[in-house]
């Protein structure tokens, strides 16, 4: 979800700006769009299981920690 803090396999943060969803026969989640501490990128879906969620902002809008963040 966009506001997701992610951490990669090198232990780097990055925040989840964007979900590009496939077209309208194919509605899933497509890409991501990812700020990253070294710029943005955009990553396959597929790739996102490489990824730890870290945190989560709730639907009032309050930061959630994830089981096993710190």
């Amino acid at each position: 979800m966009p506001g997701d803090r992610i951490q990669n396999a090198q232990g780097s943060l990055g925040t989840v700006n964007a979900v590009h969803k496939g077209p309208a026969a194919n509605p899933s989640p497509q890409r991501i769009t990812v700020k990253w501490d070294e710029g943005i990128i955009e990553i396959d879906y597929e790739q996102t299981a490489h990824f730890t969620l870290v945190s989560r902002v709730s639907s009032q809008g309050k930061k959630r920690e994830t089981a096993g963040s710190s």
